[in-house]
């Protein structure tokens, strides 16, 4: 997830989707949207995320679920290896979608109507060179569950380089 946008009731959920439109990360407006409809059930995990709030949330979804582990350069760029509740969203997710691309509003669509067929997804968004590590863990926890990898298009990179010049 791009930010953690602070949501504790339904109510929230529409201002959370402006904030998120206006910080650029759009892209993850139909999750929220989802959620805002009761077509979802949704749960950013982020590294600060208890063991417990997940067990919780899992226990609670009887529904179409999705699960993000925000792994995006920009906030943390940990790895697999820096996330300890990883396995158990792992072997929890029927199917699990690695993002390391730029984000679009049709790949996190995707990921709400795959949510409706699978009923518990995994949304691990990453930064493109840990793909590699997030589809090993993935394969090794996911019983078969890996179902989509997104990558940067030849030739380009996510997060994109930050020009430094003129930076002191």
């Amino acid at each position: 997830m791009s930010a953690p946008f602070q949501i504790h009731s339904r109510a929230d959920i529409p201002r959370a989707i402006a904030a998120m439109t206006q910080a650029g990360a759009g892209h993850e407006v139909p999750l929220y949207s989802a959620l805002y409809q009761g077509r979802i059930a949704l749960l950013p995990v982020f590294g600060s995320t208890p063991p417990r709030t997940v067990k919780e949330w899992q226990a609670k979804a009887a529904g179409p679920a999705v699960a993000v582990i925000g792994d995006d350069a920009h906030l943390t760029e940990d790895g697999p290896a820096n996330w300890p509740i990883a396995p158990r969203l792992i072997r929890w997710a029927r199917f699990i979608f690695v993002h390391g691309a730029m984000g679009r509003a049709e790949d996190y669509q995707r990921i709400v109507d795959l949510a409706q067929v699978h009923r518990r997804v995994l949304l691990i968004e990453c930064s493109g060179d840990r793909i590699p590590e997030w589809v090993a863990v993935s394969e090794m926890y996911g019983r078969g569950a890996l179902g989509q990898v997104i990558a940067p298009a030849p030739g380009f990179q996510h997060p994109a380089p930050v020009k430094r010049e003129g930076m002191n």
